[in-house]
């Protein structure tokens, strides 16, 4: 059985994720192989050859780690590093993709000064390592089936633009946007298109990440998703493909299309 390592920013993934996927692959074994912080929550700028170590070099060397932790440890067959793209960054997903995959490239460089062990870890990395964005956010998801939704405490009907792609999320609730900027917990200035401050309004601010989002995701048959998602959900579908093709699963061949700046194709990352 494949085992997938996911290095993952939020404890709704933490808790959950694996066990979503698992149900889409059932062949393999994932596990959580660590919860960092994420590099996303603000706008990404790539810092190129930078000397200050930032989350996203954490997250990448951790990644790297998970494939080529030494002799003594015992390495993954395939590890997926998942971070949410934000609404701070909707507009720019290349940006940061380049940046995790600098920061990989910059780890490898510095973690092995012999141009023959560098090259060995990079080969595994390039063949066993993938870099991944939810967009905006896990949650936006549980939009799309209404058992999700309940799952999730939500008993009123989204009011969400017409044919939206979850993934550009756009909420068009009357009420939801007219109430004052402060004025409750979930009225932020980005609350159109982010998905949790929806669910908190859906919920009379009832929805909590390891409860009610847990519910949601243990729900969420991300398969059938897909499949009721004609040309959307890029993203997710470059999860999904990627993972198809490390596990050996030829049953996905509906994932395509895939997001350009997510889906296989290496240079430093089975998808970067």
């Amino acid at each position: 059985m494949t085992k997938v390592a996911l290095l993952v920013t939020g404890k709704l993934e933490a808790l959950g994720l694996a066990e979503c996927l698992g149900r889409v692959f059932p062949q393999a074994e994932f596990h959580v192989d660590m919860r960092l912080d994420g590099f996303t929550t603000s706008r990404v700028r790539n810092l190129g050859a930078t000397r200050v170590p930032g989350l996203v070099d954490k997250l990448a060397a951790a990644l790297v780690a998970a494939v080529d932790p030494g002799r003594d440890a015992r390495r993954s067959d395939l590890a997926v590093a998942i971070d949410d793209l934000e609404v701070a960054n909707l507009d720019q997903p290349e940006v940061v993709v380049e940046a995790f995959r600098d920061a990989v490239a910059r780890h490898l460089y510095a973690r092995w000064p012999s141009s023959a062990r560098r090259e060995a870890a990079a080969e595994r990395v390039r063949g066993r390592a993938s870099f991944h964005v939810l967009a905006p956010m896990t949650e936006a998801y549980f939009f799309g089936a209404d058992d999700t939704l309940r799952a999730a405490s939500v008993t009123a009907i989204p009011d969400l633009a017409p044919g939206v792609d979850l993934e550009a999320f756009t909420v068009v609730d009357a009420p939801f946007l007219a109430a004052p900027v402060d004025s409750a917990e979930w009225a932020r200035p980005d609350r159109a298109r982010h998905p949790k401050r929806y669910l908190k309004y859906l919920t009379g601010s009832a929805y909590r990440e390891t409860q009610e989002g847990l519910a949601a995701l243990k729900a969420l048959d991300a398969r059938a998703l897909v499949q009721r998602s004609t040309n959307q959900l890029l993203f997710l579908r470059a999860l999904l493909a990627d993972i198809a093709d490390g596990v050996d699963d030829n049953s996905l061949a509906f994932v395509d299309p895939c997001h350009p700046a997510t889906r296989l194709g290496a240079r430093v990352l089975r998808n970067a």
